[in-house]
């Protein structure tokens, strides 16, 4: 199948991923722009990739612009600092951004990522470290949030190669 992976990617993590799996599919992986724009549509697969901020999907308001979005096949995975085993938030990303038919429509994946303070935007710093204190500061904490705070508390990575697996397998059936 003739595929590319395009990806929107902020810190590194969301084009990490869009590398594998363009490696594992033998098949190109580009930054989400005006030149890859142009050309989607010599692709019968579009497998687009982006960061989740504030629980919206990075740069797919941009795809869903295109015609390509609607007369292609089309695959999303989001990376984000969120654990792959917290699925009701990651149900909460998807129902987020992709209201109605789009859901059933566009196969949506998540693969957990990390995050990298130093590679991160001044305001983006600035709200991982307000959340960070809110959360330490916050008296009868759950786990879920006593493990979101420790988790702002410093830049770190937990990309997984075999977090592909799921798209792979379903781009193979």
């Amino acid at each position: 199948m003739n595929a590319i992976v395009v990806y929107t990617s902020k810190t590194g993590f969301t084009k990490r991923y869009a590398e594998w799996i363009a490696e594992e599919l033998h098949c190109e992986a580009a930054a989400f722009n005006k030149k890859s724009i142009k050309s989607l549509d010599r692709y019968e697969l579009i497998i687009y990739g982006g960061g989740i901020t504030a629980n919206t999907i990075n740069g797919l308001s941009a795809l869903k612009k295109l015609r390509a979005y609607n007369e292609k096949k089309v695959i999303v995975f989001a990376t984000g600092a969120t654990p792959e085993k917290a699925v009701n938030t990651i149900n909460q990303i998807r129902d987020k951004n992709f209201p109605g038919q789009e859901k059933a429509r566009i196969p949506f994946f998540f693969m957990q990522g990390g995050i990298n303070y130093e590679r991160m935007g001044f305001m983006g710093r600035k709200v991982m470290h307000f959340m960070h204190s809110i959360l330490s500061k916050k008296p009868n904490r759950t786990e879920e949030e006593t493990e979101m705070m420790n988790a702002l508390a410093a830049s770190y990575d937990a990309s997984d190669r075999s977090s592909i697996q799921l798209l792979l397998e379903y781009i193979q059936k």
